[in-house]
């Protein structure tokens, strides 16, 4: 019934520990990160979300833990996803409360450049309105890491590269001119 329950009544910091271990032990992986990410310090249900996740876990890279391994790869799979003018930013931004005090490096191998607009829709946009930018508004090319490296105090390693990976059938030399 508690874990059932568990997104709309986390109780379990009320509960004895013999029945928190009950809890965590049946508690599913998909529940959602801001019911879980500040209430579960357990790290068996943090291997259990990072191993259904991903195929190799080396936790020594992590400082032995599940749960920073969890949080800096899933800040990372999102900004390695972001597309810039196309991703809601908030998708970042709503993260960083629940990740902020568990992500001490991040390794970010891949920063996805703007959509390509094509060309004869672009001409109609302008020729409607003038710009659908506003004056002065420049295009976004990546994600703006100001803001993100400010809000995670324990962040102590960042690693970039801009360039894109697995590009496929969809290459373009362009996609590699920062």
């Amino acid at each position: 019934h508690i874990v059932h329950n568990f997104t709309q009544n986390p109780i379990l910091d009320r509960l004895l520990p013999e029945h928190q271990r009950k809890v965590l032990d049946r508690l599913p992986t998909s529940l959602p990160l801001a019911v879980t990410a500040n209430l579960v310090s357990d790290e068996d249900y943090w291997k259990r979300c990072c191993t259904e996740r991903w195929q190799v876990c080396d936790i020594s890279s992590y400082g032995d833990s599940w749960k920073r391994m969890f949080f800096e790869r899933h800040l990372e799979n999102i900004l390695k996803s972001f597309v810039p003018n196309t991703t809601d930013p908030n998708q970042v931004l709503e993260l960083i409360p629940l990740c902020k005090d568990y992500v001490r490096k991040l390794e970010v191998d891949q920063f996805l450049p703007p959509l390509k607009v094509d060309p004869e829709e672009e001409a109609d946009d302008i020729s409607d309105s003038g710009s659908d930018l506003g004056l002065g508004e420049v295009p976004v090319h990546h994600y703006d890491l100001g803001a993100l490296v400010t809000a995670l105090p324990y962040l102590e390693e960042l690693h970039l590269t801009y360039g894109v990976k697995d590009c496929g059938m969809n290459f373009e030399w362009n996609l590699f001119k920062f």
